[in-house]
This record gives C-alpha cells, sequence and structure tokens, in this order.
C-alpha cells in the first residue's frame, strides 16, 4: 500500500486532505512543519509527500532543500496559494514533482496523487440520488482531467450530466451500472486503442452515440469511423463543435415526454441548434398529440418550462400546437413560467392561451 506524508500546519487541511485520498486505498501520515516532516522521513519511507510552502518551524521549501542535499529524492507536490510564486520556480529545480493550489479540488488531488504514485483513479461519477431526472447522461473517457473540465464548462449543466474516467476499465465498470446517451473516447488512451473500448461498450450501452475525441484533422472522420465511432469531436474544444455534438445526441431522445394528458417538451442543448431544434419538436408535438388523443382526453396539459423563449419560433410553435390539438378536440393548457406568459400575452394569435403555473392549478380550472 503507498504511503503519503502531508506536511501543513493547519490540521483543517490535513483533514481535508485525509478525506479527499481516502478512495485511493492509501496509508496516509501526517506532520505539522517542515522539521517534523524531516523526522518522520527518518523514520520511514514514504511514496509521496505533500508539502506545505509556509510553516511555522521550518517551511516547505526548506523541508525539500534538506531533503535533497541528505539524497532523499521521495516525490513532492507543493501546497501554494500562488501560482506564479518564484518559490514553485526555485522548488522545480530541486525536483519538485508538481504543484497545487489551494484549496484543492478533491478530483484534482486524487488526479495528481495517482499520476506521481502510477497507480488508477477511481471514476468519477455524480448520480442524482434516484437517478430519475430527464438530462442527458454523457461519458467522457480521457486520461487528462482538463479535457472533463473544459467540456463541462461548455455543456449546459441543467440538460446535460457528465461523468469523467481516465481508463477502459473504469468505464467498463461505469457502463455496468448506468446507461448513457452518449460515449466520448479519447483517441490517445494509454495503451489502449480506441475501437477496442468502443468494441467492449457497445456489448453494454447498445443505443449509446459514441463519439472520438481527437485533434482535428483532414482523417479524424476516417480514424472516429475505423474505431466504431459514429463521430467526432475536435480538441481544443470550441462551442460551436460541443453545440454539434449534443444535437446528434439529441435525436437519440424524445423531445416530448408523453404521460396520458401531459406533454412536456424537451429543452434545447445548444442555442446554435436552435432551428434544428423547433423543427424538430413540432413533428414530435403532432406525434404526440396524436398519442394523447387516443386517451380520448378532452384537454391536453403542454408542460413548456423547458422551451426556448425564442419569441417567433415558440409562439409559431404554440399557435400549430393549438390548432393540431383542436382538430383533435382536445384543448390546450400550458404550464410555464410567468416569463414565458408573458412572451403568449404579446401576440396576438397566443394571448388568449390558458397558461398556469402548475399542473395542479392547469387541472383545478
Amino acid at each position: 500500500m503507498p504511503r503519503v506524508l502531508t506536511v501543513d500546519d493547519s490540521k483543517a487541511l490535513r483533514g481535508i486532505v485525509r478525506k479527499q485520498l481516502a478512495p485511493l486505498n492509501l496509508e496516509l501520515d501526517e506532520a505539522e512543519h517542515g522539521e517534523e516532516g524531516l523526522a518522520k522521513l527518518r523514520e520511514g519511507a514514504y511514496d509521496l509527500i505533500l508539502l506545505d510552502v509556509t510553516m511555522p518551524v521550518m517551511d516547505g521549501p526548506t523541508m525539500l532543500r534538506r531533503m535533497r542535499e541528505g539524497g532523499n529524492r521521495t516525490p513532492v507536490i507543493m501546497l501554494t496559494a500562488e501560482s506564479g510564486s518564484a518559490v514553485i520556480g526555485e522548488a522545480m529545480k530541486l525536483g519538485l514533482q508538481d504543484y497545487m493550489l489551494k484549496p484543492m479540488k478533491p478530483e484534482e488531488l486524487r488526479a495528481k496523487v495517482c499520476k506521481v504514485l502510477k497507480i488508477d483513479p477511481p471514476a468519477v461519477v455524480t448520480v442524482a440520488a434516484d437517478n430519475a431526472d430527464d438530462r442527458l447522461n454523457v461519458l467522457c473517457i480521457d486520461d487528462m482531467e482538463n479535457v472533463s473540465a473544459k467540456l463541462k464548462s461548455l455543456v449546459p449543466e441543467a440538460d446535460v450530466h457528465l461523468d469523467w474516467c481516465m481508463t477502459a476499465q473504469q468505464a467498463i465498470d461505469l457502463c455496468r451500472k448506468k446507461k448513457y446517451h452518449a460515449i466520448l473516447v479519447d483517441n490517445t488512451l494509454p495503451d489502449t486503442e480506441p475501437g477496442v473500448v468502443v468494441r467492449q461498450l457497445k456489448v453494454l450501452q447498445d443505443t449509446a452515440h459514441f463519439a472520438l475525441i481527437a485533434l482535428k484533422t483532414d482523417t479524424v472522420g476516417q480514424e472516429a469511423a475505423r474505431a466504431g465511432c459514429a463521430s467526432y469531436l475536435a480538441k481544443p474544444f470550441k462551442a460551436e463543435g460541443v453545440a454539434e455534438l449534443l444535437e446528434k445526441i439529441g435525436k437519440k431522445v424524445s423531445l416530448v415526454k408523453v404521460d396520458g394528458d401531459l406533454l412536456t417538451l424537451a429543452p434545447c442543448l445548444a442555442e446554435s441548434g436552435l432551428d434544428r431544434y423547433f423543427m424538430r419538436i413540432r413533428a414530435a408535438v403532432k406525434e404526440a398529440l396524436s398519442t394523447a388523443a387516443q386517451g380520448c382526453y378532452d384537454a391536453v396539459y403542454v408542460d413548456v418550462n423547458a422551451l426556448p423563449s425564442d419569441a417567433d419560433r415558440a409562439v409559431r410553435l404554440i399557435v400549430e400546437l393549438r390548432k393540431n390539438a383542436g382538430e383533435l378536440g382536445m384543448e390546450t393548457r400550458l404550464i410555464g413560467s410567468a416569463n414565458m406568459h408573458k412572451l403568449m400575452m404579446g401576440f396576438t394569435d397566443t394571448a388568449d392561451v390558458r397558461f398556469f403555473q402548475s399542473l395542479g392549478e392547469a387541472r383545478a380550472a
């Protein structure tokens, strides 16, 4: 079991490190300052040291220098509040492996520790308590943490749930537990060909959209196809590229959820795809109304909370929806926000639409 020593004068921070590294099954030890840290090193060997910069009695840089002067080459990750500090530059000359800015993010700390110790980090996955939301589930497989962080910054969190892992085995474990709408596979995973990973995961996720993550080249499309992927996402990520991928993924998901006399409209996953979204949702609404009409309902309730507030397109959709519902003998009652109601009131064709802020209120009317 790898041994890790945290040297920091803050008991609270040492506790945070212990908690954040708990999933890695390491033997963890602590010291309050550099002098105590050196004493620990004399007592036994460690595989990694997490070293604070500023401490009483003996600071981090001094401890590191004393270690190297004494021939101790234990890997060190320095903890600091200043990324551009000259202290870090001097520490690098003494063989510093890496550094981290305080406060540390749990995923980043685990990733850096695992990299130095050459062990597989645990998969990063956040699953809702009941796992019953309507978001798209997307899995990103890439051994560089910044890739998932960048991707997460470009997807709408309200509509997309993003999981991340670094190895093929972690991906397999996740895919055994959860269904994904899309799986993104990096083309440079260590010791694993992307095509092999895709073939393994397709056995578990036969309906998922597979996309290759790769640098943009003239042959990237062919490379994606050879790996068994339906599309690719070019690095470095751009908002328009992510939006285009989300649009492709969204085609696998119904834009209108039908539950008896209740229709719930799905959100548009990317603003750049509004035209395609409204074109598709008009067809989906018409089909959903036909399904609802088979239940002989007098009224149909339409939840438009997720509908983009694009005035012209939204109004045209509602006008068409009411017309189709009327032809099927059903009254239309909309459920949505006050802002959406205000938008509808501003147009003659939708000013008289019955609008409510909750399903209960709509049913009671």
